[in-house]
């Protein structure tokens, strides 16, 4: 449920639509849409309400509905909540029904999410690839070279037999229409185009084959270097060069002072990612406040339309009129409460939304039953009384919860505020007598011999993949 939660980029919530006579509605409760997720609505109706591109219309102008999504702000990385025309943006809309099905044309709709997935790289797998270039060059150069050299007689086969073939095809056709003979040059084209494409596909056959040979030796090689296999010996420099810096920095300085920087150090790290913290909750907790807020503003709203569609005297239209109401309290009672659930995590805003709504079938069902049937009974004054004196939602565990989480988060941050004050007014007057220059000069003397080591395997590797 968690990872649904939190990978949930858009949703379609309370699209009630109506033409002007009311013959066509469209009435959609939910649509949920996740992250890498490709959804097609597949639409099973006889009227025009959602033809010819009315569904796409109706999400992009229908005010009697909720579109919303969660982006991540692009330097603080989090959670921001957009509605209406904005949440559309990245969305792309097909129209099957445009499509000609006898395979004229064809339909990359089916390849849409691989082929965005495939130009959508993560920075940490660009490092890796370039890092896999640049430690094992020689190595892969000498490889596509071999893999090249083995398939390079089937390109000029192929080519040659084209250029061949396409020589005494236009021939051909040259003399046919010399000779009037029209529908005979016009079989050696469809004979022509037909022997082009066997060519060309068996070119990109050959440029697949290649490409899967190249792919399976750099991943190999992709593989050492992600697996920390250190062939190489770079992770070994890498490893002297930080004690090198480190013992450096604190040569002059004596083993108290050591520790207490250490100490403000790690204390300063904490704090500021207790900081990080309380800002990343609230904010991420205030943006799923605001949808579930709409939410319910859209709800109360569409269901009063809903309920208009009835006769006044109908079980639909007093149900609807009830839920309204419901919905209606619902929505001041988290109005009311904004600022005192900011610190609420993402699933327990969710499961605050799901108690809501049980507690509001709950209600309907139970304390507003008798408002139903009898004509006489059903007074909305009397329902609006009703729900402000026995709708008693428990929203106070959750203002607890969001207080107790602000609350221990920034007793951490004054502890650790605490241990620096206290760290920094301490004065050591005890000297360690231990010298850093030996320890140095041994670092300094093993890191110019690894880097000589490897820049000597680096030559064996060139000469040995030299072409």
């Amino acid at each position: 449920m968690a990872k649904n939660i939190r990978n949930q980029v858009l949703s379609i919530d309370e699209c009630f639509y109506k033409t002007n006579n009311n013959e066509n509605i469209v009435d959609i409760k939910k649509v949920k849409i996740l992250k890498n997720e490709s959804v097609i609505f597949l639409v099973n109706d006889n009227s025009l309400s959602l033809f010819n591109n009315n569904f796409w219309k109706i999400l992009k102008s229908n005010s009697n509905q909720l579109i919303s999504c969660f982006n991540n702000a692009p330097k603080t990385n989090f959670k921001k909540y957009v509605k209406g025309k904005k949440s559309l943006e990245k969305i792309n809309f097909f129209n099957i029904k445009n499509i000609n099905q006898k395979g004229k044309k064809s339909c990359l709709l089916e390849y849409f999410s691989q082929i965005n997935t495939s130009l959508t790289v993560e920075k940490s797998k660009i490092d890796i690839i370039l890092k896999t270039l640049r430690r094992y060059e020689f190595a892969i150069k000498t490889n596509m070279y071999k893999i090249i050299q083995t398939k390079i007689n089937h390109f000029y086969n192929y080519f040659q037999n084209l250029d061949n073939y396409l020589f005494l095809s236009i021939h051909k056709i040259h003399n046919f229409i010399k000779e009037k003979k029209y529908k005979l040059a016009y079989e050696e084209v469809l004979l022509l185009k037909k022997e082009q494409e066997k060519i060309i596909t068996l070119i990109i056959k050959l440029i697949i084959n290649i490409n899967i040979k190249f792919n399976n030796h750099f991943n190999f090689l992709k593989d050492v270097i992600v697996n920390n296999i250190d062939y190489s010996g770079d992770n070994k420099l890498i490893l002297l060069e930080s004690q090198y810096n480190f013992v450096k920095k604190f040569a002059n300085a004596n083993m108290f002072d050591i520790k207490k920087g250490l100490i403000i150090r790690d204390k300063t790290n904490a704090i500021r990612i207790l900081e990080d913290m309380l800002k990343k909750i609230k904010n991420d907790a205030i943006e799923e406040l605001k949808y579930l807020i709409n939410k319910y503003k859209h709800k109360m709203h569409n269901d009063k339309e809903r309920a208009n569609l009835f006769e006044k005297s109908s079980p639909q239209y007093r149900f609807l009129i009830k839920k309204t109401e419901v919905e209606k309290h619902i929505y001041k009672l988290l109005t009311n409460n904004f600022k005192k659930l900011q610190f609420l995590s993402v699933e327990e805003i969710h499961d605050l939304g799901k108690n809501l709504n049980y507690e509001l079938k709950y209600f309907i069902n139970n304390n507003l039953s008798s408002f139903h049937y009898n004509q006489k009974s059903f007074n909305i004054p009397d329902i609006r009384f009703e729900i402000s004196e026995n709708f008693t939602f428990n929203i106070e565990s959750y203002i607890t919860s969001s207080e107790q989480t602000e609350k221990n988060i920034l007793k951490n941050i004054r502890k650790n505020k605490e241990i620096i004050a206290k760290t920094k007014e301490k004065f050591y007057k005890v000297n360690d007598d231990y010298k850093f220059d030996v320890l140095i000069k041994d670092l300094k003397t093993e890191i110019n011999q690894q880097k000589s080591r490897i820049e000597w395997r680096k030559k064996l590797e060139k000469n040995k993949h030299d072409i």
